[in-house]
């Protein structure tokens, strides 16, 4: 038996909203990848919640086994004996276009605040002057008598197999279309606005469905972006977690201070004990990335090094060379 959305959250169909939130926090906590677990386990066990925790979805997966109220059939007509090709305008399969994956960069501060992109790619769209079929004149296939498909009875066995000749559409081209050269297709841009989620992370792929290439008795592809998160000159991100290197007067180390210092989300002060060490790291808990998905927030690491200072006066140079000569301290 294939394994359900219950099964992944170890919940049973009857659970309520609490039981539902209580197990994936419990489980996102165990598997998440920033505490050492499974990856795809944890990304499995995301989208189990996504979907049991929102009402229309859960009704759809009870009722269809899918979120989005659609049964998984690999045909869209009826049962083994009808037809098996009736719900395709050109009697063929209904598969799905291969996705189009687009790299989308984003610096630091649009992972820390979230933010609106408007995302562009090409894709490949029906032509409009033979309407995807790449002919202006075409014929039944003969192959396969117009059905996108051949059907044998082996055994008492119906065996269904794609028409090798029309290709599953059921029909043939008799003059090639001379907009798309015969392809169907053309080279289109799109442009569309994105609103990016706070907390999302180099390497995470974020699906806009329904949105890539059209396929001739295909449904529409998907778009994949995959985040690319861009250098930046301040602070450095690990996982859910931002590194960040500040500089500050070497007197203030040695004497010690309360140094103000700017962070993603604003102001911040630090306590610099006296006689602070080069490269001290300091940990500002909860000043990282916040995971939306998950509520997860990521710490501030800082690291300090001494601002050294240039272009010294004669008498700044003096005060220097008097400590070293007559302090152990600065020689």
């Amino acid at each position: 038996m294939a394994e359900t959305l219950y099964d992944i959250l170890g919940v049973n169909k009857a659970a309520s909203k609490d039981e539902i939130k209580k197990a994936y926090r419990n489980l996102s906590k165990q598997h998440h990848p920033d505490v050492g677990g499974d990856e795809e386990m944890f990304k499995k066990i995301s989208n189990a919640y996504n979907i049991l925790s929102d009402d229309e979805k859960k009704k759809n997966y009870d009722t269809f086994g899918d979120e989005k109220g659609r049964q998984h059939n690999p045909f869209s007509g009826g049962g083994p004996f009808g037809n098996p090709f009736g719900g395709n305008p050109f009697g063929g399969f209904r598969m799905r276009a291969r996705p189009i994956s687009v790299e989308l960069p984003l610096t630091i501060e649009e992972v820390f605040h979230g933010a609106i992109k408007n995302v562009r790619y090409n894709v490949e769209k029906f032509c409009n002057t033979c309407n995807g079929i790449g002919a202006s004149e075409t014929k039944r296939c003969d192959g396969c008598g117009g059905k996108g498909a051949r059907v044998e009875y082996i055994q008492n066995m119906q065996h269904v197999s794609m028409c090798g000749v029309c290709g599953g559409s059921g029909i043939v081209p008799v003059k090639h279309c001379n907009v798309c050269r015969g392809r169907g297709r053309v080279i289109s841009q799109e442009a569309h606005e994105l609103k990016i989620p706070k907390g999302i992370v180099e390497g995470n792929t974020l699906v806009m469905e329904g949105m890539g290439n059209h396929v001739q008795n295909a449904e529409r592809g998907d778009v994949h972006l995959i985040i690319k998160v861009q250098p930046h000159p301040v602070y450095s991100l690990e996982g859910i977690d931002l590194h960040k290197k500040e500089e500050m007067s070497f007197i203030d180390m040695v004497l010690g201070c309360n140094h103000e210092l700017d962070t993603l989300s604003g102001k911040f002060k630090i306590t610099i004990p006296e006689g602070c060490e080069t490269n001290r790291v300091f940990r500002l808990k909860g000043q990282g990335i916040r995971d939306e998905n998950t509520g997860h927030v990521g710490d501030l690491y800082v690291k300090i090094l001494p601002k050294i200072p240039k272009n010294l006066s004669q008498q700044e140079k003096e005060t220097l060379l008097k400590l070293k000569t007559t302090s152990n301290n600065f020689s």
